[in-house]
């Protein structure tokens, strides 16, 4: 049903006609979010207002109607899902009881092979990005991108799905971070790539490496909001905390490589 409503449209950012309409006299509402503007001009001749009816069209382009705490909800649920374990049973492989039984990328590829591990981490990374892109898409406040953002990892971390053992949320980090701060996230996964390579391909240096130094960086880099700060060192904790086994055999020389052949 049309909706109709005395409106001033010139201060109206998603509206756009032509400067000279002063105001709206009516404004109709389709269904198909079109919108019919009659305006009126002064008549700069005779300084009595006539009416000059120009119907227009604009398309709304306001924010999605959808509660921030929704959007939390949608963060910690997509995180929780696992895609390696859903992956494994795809494959015929029980994830959990395989490797190192934890249900990441670089279990999965060790496990299933470099073809199925890459889409798990792919898939890690998105459900991390996903609910910082709703929430930006919701216009939320900038602290809630952060929330469900970290609400997606600790999803990934401890999913009720998989009696909360779930994955060490590197590559769902990564993936809040592309969807909240691009530059910084590219940064970050190309400090992850060279470290890999230094170290002699073991992820869980590169991980750690990357995670520590987005959480230095993103504390001098401008514009920053504290919130997003503390997220990116949230990150880098969590990250450390759930490689503390990785740590242990680092340091007795037993961590192996990973092997992408």
């Amino acid at each position: 049903m049309a909706a109709y409503a005395a409106l001033d449209v010139t201060h109206i950012p998603w509206i756009h006609v032509n400067s000279w309409l002063q105001c709206a006299t009516t404004i109709r509402v389709s269904q198909t979010a079109q919108i019919r503007v009659s305006t009126k001009k002064p008549d700069e001749t005779t300084r009595e207002h006539r009416c000059f009816p120009v119907q227009c069209t604009a398309t709304y382009n306001g924010a999605m109607s959808i509660s921030p705490w929704l959007v939390l909800v949608i963060g910690f649920a997509l995180g929780s899902i696992p895609f390696g374990v859903l992956m494994g049973k795809l494959r015929g492989v029980d994830l959990q009881s395989t490797g190192s039984g934890n249900i990441g990328a670089t279990n999965a590829i060790r496990s299933m092979g470099k073809g199925p591990g890459i889409i798990v981490f792919i898939l890690d990374a998105l459900k991390g990005a996903v609910p910082v892109l709703i929430a930006k898409a919701a216009h939320t406040e900038p602290s809630w991108f952060v929330y469900a953002g970290l609400l997606a990892i600790v999803g990934h971390i401890f999913s009720p799905w998989v009696r909360f053992k779930g994955g060490k949320g590197a590559a769902t980090g990564l993936g809040v971070l592309f969807g909240l701060d691009l530059p910084l996230a590219l940064g970050t996964f190309v400090l992850f790539i060279l470290t890999f390579i230094v170290s002699g391909k073991r992820v869980s240096v590169g991980s750690m490496v990357a995670a520590l130094g987005q959480a230095a960086a993103v504390w001098f880099l401008p514009e920053r909001t504290l919130a997003e700060k503390l997220l990116c060192t949230a990150i880098a904790v969590f990250i450390l905390v759930r490689h503390k086994d990785n740590i242990a055999r680092l340091i007795k020389g037993e961590e192996k490589p990973l092997d992408l052949k």
